[in-house]
């Protein structure tokens, strides 16, 4: 899993990718998971866009890759 920040179509932050953290799922092929980032005082305001990228090694190829975005606003 990763996790991206986007800022005016600009890139402003990058996690690095590491193993998704997940708990019992009722069904294996949708797995539940989170997490947390922390923005800290010294980020503008402004509107946001955060990207999560999961990496499933075991998939075939055109499956292994999936991402979702979620746009936020930061206020002061």
């Amino acid at each position: 899993m990763q996790t991206r920040l986007f800022r005016d179509g600009r890139e402003v932050y990058k996690g690095a990718p590491r193993p998704m953290e997940t708990g019992p799922a009722e069904d294996p092929k949708r797995l539940i998971g989170g997490g947390r980032m922390q923005l800290g005082d010294k980020i503008a305001p402004g509107d946001y866009v955060l990207q999560v990228i999961v990496t499933d090694k075991l998939a075939k190829e055109k499956y292994r890759i999936a991402t979702q975005s979620m746009d936020f606003e930061i206020r002061q």
